[in-house]
């Protein structure tokens, strides 16, 4: 039995991770919502992206580097992803900061 969602799908893949972070030529070939495999480590808080659970998995093609990358986003910063559109992004502002604090990173974000 599949695991019930938490989140709305349609609102997360609204969010592009990336906005305003990028000048590259990239070609966006899948950005969805799956239940993986395997574990995956999490852009946005560093945490996991755990197996059999819900993520958010995003398929890239940097024409500039000829490089293919997927990106992996954990339940709970897909939650914040579809909580952007209604709380001014406070919560995702909150999962990047855990990232950054895991990473040893100083946050871009005022707090």
């Amino acid at each position: 039995m599949r695991p019930t969602i938490s989140f709305d799908a349609r609102a997360c893949l609204d969010v592009d991770p990336f906005e305003g972070d990028r000048d590259q030529d990239v070609l966006v070939r899948s950005d969805k919502i799956i239940l993986p495999r395997k574990d995956h480590n999490c852009l946005i808080c560093d945490g996991t992206a755990r197996k059999a659970t819900w993520c958010r998995a995003r398929s890239e093609v940097d024409r500039d580097l000829g490089m293919a990358m997927t990106f992996y986003f954990c339940t709970s910063c897909c939650e914040a992803q579809a909580a952007s559109w209604t709380d001014q992004g406070m919560s995702l502002t909150e999962r990047y900061s855990i990232g950054c604090r895991l990473r040893g990173e100083l946050p871009d974000v005022a707090a």
